[in-house]
Order: structure tokens, then sequence, then C-alpha cells
């Protein structure tokens, strides 16, 4: 976003950013920027507040993993296997493109 207009308005950088140190190692950050004013109303400055979300970012993977993977086999549960399914016949139909699946009962 344009130094500009964080100058202006209140505003917000897209979810998921990550701040880069130094030697090259990530934090997952959320923030928030705004415009510091003077008394006659004119900007004077910009504040930006970061904070660090790296943790609540690890566990809602694990949350979104849980939810999505069978505990005693690490594979997609049904729920998960049917909306990929779902996502792989659209981009099939989409790109005119073909896919094939494989069923194996293991129960039997």
């Amino acid at each position: 976003m344009p130094v500009a207009l964080i100058l202006t308005v209140l505003c917000y950088l897209e979810n998921n950013c990550n701040l880069i140190c130094k030697y090259g190692s990530q934090i997952a950050v959320d923030d928030s920027a705004a415009p510091i004013h003077d008394a006659r109303e004119n900007v004077i400055g910009a504040i930006l507040v970061f904070r660090d979300v790296t943790n609540e970012r690890q566990l809602q993977q694990e949350l979104t993993h849980q939810a999505t993977h069978d505990t005693l086999t690490g594979l997609v549960n049904r729920y998960e296997f049917e909306l990929r399914m779902e996502s792989a016949l659209m981009f099939a139909r989409n790109e005119q493109r073909t896919h094939a699946v494989a069923f194996l009962d293991l129960d039997q």
C-alpha cells in the first residue's frame, strides 16, 4: 500500500503476512497503520503496529489438519476427499481435461 494512502486513512496489510528477519527467519504478524495528525489536522507521520501471531497461525493450521484428516491413518477424511474430488471435477470441466480415480476397499 502506498505511503501516501497510509498517511491519510487507517489501513491493514493482507492476511497471513510475515515479517522477514535479517537472517531469513519469518514472524507471522497481524498489523495496522494509521496517520498521526497535528492540532490543525495536518498529517505529520504514521504509526505502524505489528502483533506476533506465529503461535495462533500454527495452532490454526493444526486444527485445520485435524478437521480434514483421519487421526489414525493421516489420510484425508471423507468430507475433505469429497471437497477435493469436487474441485478436481470442476477443474477438469473448466480445462477440458480428464482425471481418474482408483478406489480400494481395504476393509474387505
